[in-house]
């Protein structure tokens, strides 16, 4: 799988955050799999939270090759380890020319993503970028039902752009706080 960059934007970063624990930028640099990484801590599972067409807002619209108000699919998850949640992750491709690209993940349900995106060497991805998702963020209304009760202030994610026959499929994935606790994280 190559790697290219995409450019900074308002809220995502090519760059880490700097008020990170080596454990948490050993979580968000990882390269691989989060699926895969998240089933070396117990049984690993997605639910779905909503999977559709919908139009692409400013965020989406952030995206290279997305342009907002573009129609899109779109799929919302919750990632868990042993039943409990420890990340939310939205994807999105636009429609019409992605059709055909990205059938797969179209319907895909509750198998990870990861299992698709890893295991085809023909889909390229872009380098990750960052983010730190906190209250005032149009992000962290998402993601916070999935903390069940988690106070937190501030949250980390990550995101990404694979490409497989010209069209992109932007994933993005963002760390809850029960996913430090059972990775044994120290935390910033």
């Amino acid at each position: 799988m190559s790697l290219s960059v995409i450019p900074s934007s308002a809220m995502w970063q090519n760059t880490l955050p700097e008020a990170m624990s080596p454990d948490e930028v050993a979580w968000l640099a990882h390269s691989g799999s989060l699926s895969a990484r998240l089933g070396t801590l117990g049984r690993f599972s997605v639910a779905v939270v909503c999977e559709g067409e919908g139009l692409a807002n400013r965020e989406d619209g952030e995206a290279p090759s997305v342009e907002t108000g573009a129609l899109l699919w779109r799929r919302d998850v919750v990632l868990h380890v042993d039943d409990e949640a420890v990340g939310w992750g939205p994807s999105a491709t636009p429609l019409g020319r992605s059709a055909n690209a990205w059938a797969a993940p179209a319907g895909l349900g509750t198998p990870p993503l990861g299992d698709i995106l890893f295991d085809d060497a023909t889909i390229t991805r872009s380098a990750l970028q960052f983010r730190v998702v906190r209250l005032a963020d149009p992000l962290f209304p998402h993601a916070a039902p999935a903390c069940r009760g988690g106070a937190a202030q501030r949250l980390w994610a990550r995101r990404s752009v694979f490409i497989r026959e010209h069209a992109p499929l932007v994933v993005a994935e963002c760390f809850l706080p029960r996913l430090w606790d059972r990775a044994g994280v120290a935390r910033s």
